[in-house]
C-alpha cells in the first residue's frame, strides 16, 4: 500500500494554501508519459485519499496506489531545499518540518 509521511501531507496542504485553491481542489498524484507528478484535481471515486486537520488534501487513484505499493512519500533536505521524495520500500525518506 502507497503511504504518505504526516509531514509530506502537511507539505501538501500548505501548497494548497499558498495557491489559495478553491474547496474541493486537491493534489492528484498521478502518473502518464511525463511520468510520475503533482497537479490540481478534484477527488474522484475510487481515490485513496490522504487528509491533513481534516481536510482531503492528496489522492491517488486505485491503479496508481497498487503500483506504488510498499513506497512512500515523505520529505526530503536538498541542496535546493526541502522537496517532497518518494522512497523505494528500503529507503527511508527523511522527514523535516
Amino acid at each position: 500500500m502507497f503511504k504518505v509521511t504526516d509531514a509530506a501531507v502537511a507539505r501538501l496542504a500548505e501548497e494548497l494554501n499558498r495557491l489559495e485553491t478553491p474547496d474541493g481542489r486537491v493534489i492528484r498524484f498521478c502518473h502518464d508519459t511525463a511520468g510520475l507528478h503533482l497537479r490540481l484535481s478534484s477527488v474522484q471515486p475510487g481515490d485513496k485519499e490522504f487528509a491533513h486537520q481534516g481536510r482531503t488534501v492528496l489522492v491517488v487513484d486505485g491503479d496508481l496506489d497498487q503500483r506504488l505499493t510498499d513506497r512512500r512519500l515523505g520529505i526530503k533536505e536538498t541542496a535546493e531545499g526541502t522537496k517532497l521524495s518518494l522512497a523505494e520500500p528500503d529507503e527511508e525518506a527523511v522527514e523535516t518540518s
